[in-house]
């Protein structure tokens, strides 16, 4: 929050986080889910020059360059998986967003979305799937 000077905003207002969630396939036999937030705040600066990162040649929704990966594991992405390995992230996401929450001293409780391709949601919500003929 502090390198894109954030923690002053989050002052006056409520920072805009994306929690994320995504698996992928790196072989035949080898997948990785890796799950993090995205900074998707329009205030957020870029460290070097100061400026808004929105108005970056470089400022794409998806660029890597704005997500932060917290927690990987070397596995395909399932509803186990999801469930058992990956909680206590929701739980940390959901409990930033609740009123009285800070993540830093000062600051108000941060406004958190959640980004999924629709197997993860799937899967966190444990409906939806193929049809069944």
């Amino acid at each position: 929050m502090e390198a894109h000077q954030l923690d002053k905003v989050g002052k006056a207002r409520r920072v805009t986080v994306a929690h994320s969630i995504d698996g992928a396939h790196l072989s035949k036999h080898l997948s990785h889910t890796t799950a993090g937030f995205k900074l998707n705040d329009l205030a957020a600066k870029c460290q070097i020059s100061g400026d808004l990162l929105i108005v970056l040649p470089e400022a794409k929704a998806q660029s890597r360059k704005f997500c932060f990966p917290l927690k990987m594991a070397m596995r395909r992405e399932t509803e186990e998986l999801v469930e058992h390995k990956f909680q206590d992230m929701f739980t940390f996401f959901r409990k930033c967003g609740e009123d009285g929450s800070t993540i830093k001293e000062g600051m108000k409780p941060l406004t958190v979305s959640f980004e999924s391709n629709m197997s993860a949601t799937w899967q966190l919500l444990k409906t939806g799937g193929a049809a069944k003929v």
